[in-house]
């Protein structure tokens, strides 16, 4: 079979566990699969080979909305280099000479078919629901925001990074979003996925994203179904002490602002 060969440089300025599963999540294949063949797996010599480095761009944008506490640095330190070799089913190999650089090439690849998966994730936990997609039904949108801000999981996120995260893993978490940044800015939004194309709710992340991310599937099965409730809880009626009610209306909504495509 014929081999294709596909080179470019690319250059953005530059735990484990994201890292980890994001491996496993990339692999599912491209948008437009090849027919399928006589073989149980694709050949390796049926592959387009790109070559990706981190080294020059624009430096990525801190999301400093939610600063508090305030957001440490976490901009890349060093440039990344990775090469991406596909294969015609359309799955990732990535070669790289560190770690690092290997979790830059594993966010390009992950953003390449995936991007609007983790934007929509990240929207979420920055509690911007209603921002881009307006109150939802029954005001869910509304619901999802409070709760997540409720939950402060970005302030946590911040927290872990500045006190338990080890130099290595949060290098990790930021070459992964220097890669993520840098296939967006490749592509341009109209060549994002089609769920996203244009779409004014992707935006560069930064490693804080990534490890606000990482909070909310930590509370997957704790406090993060308890959300709804956070936003539509009501105060004991002050003569009886009783519970007052909560309102139809009111009552948590599992709906699209609860989707987890990520997750």
């Amino acid at each position: 079979m014929s081999r294709t060969t596909q080179h470019s440089t690319l250059r953005s300025p530059a735990l484990a566990a994201l890292f980890a599963s994001a491996l496993a999540l990339t692999a599912c294949g491209s948008d437009d699969p090849a027919p399928a063949k006589d073989t149980a797996s694709a050949d390796a010599s049926d592959t387009a080979e790109q070559d990706i480095s981190s080294a020059d761009t624009t430096d990525q944008p801190g999301n400093t909305e939610w600063a508090m506490p305030a957001e440490p640095d976490v901009s890349p330190k060093r440039g990344y280099e990775a090469k991406i070799r596909w294969t015609s089913y359309g799955i990732p190999h990535v070669e790289a000479a560190d770690v690092p650089s290997v979790a830059f090439g594993q966010g390009y690849a992950f953003a390449k078919e995936n991007l609007c998966t983790l934007a929509d994730q990240v929207v979420k936990v920055r509690s911007e629901r209603s921002k881009y997609f307006g109150p939802g039904k029954s005001d869910a949108n509304l619901t999802s925001d409070f709760g997540y801000k409720a939950l402060a999981v970005r302030h946590h996120a911040i927290d872990s990074w500045t006190t338990r995260a080890s130099a290595e893993a949060k290098e990790v978490v930021i070459a992964y979003a220097a890669g993520v940044n840098k296939r967006m800015a490749d592509a341009g939004p109209a060549g994002w996925p089609s769920a996203c194309k244009n779409a004014d709710w992707v935006k560069p992340i930064n490693a804080i994203d990534l490890m606000s991310y990482y909070q909310d599937l930590a509370l997957l099965a704790s406090g993060r179904n308890l959300k709804g409730y956070l936003a539509s809880a009501q105060p004991p009626d002050v003569a009886t002490g009783q519970v007052m009610p909560v309102a139809p209306w009111q009552q948590p909504e599992q709906g699209n602002a609860d989707r987890d495509y990520a997750g």
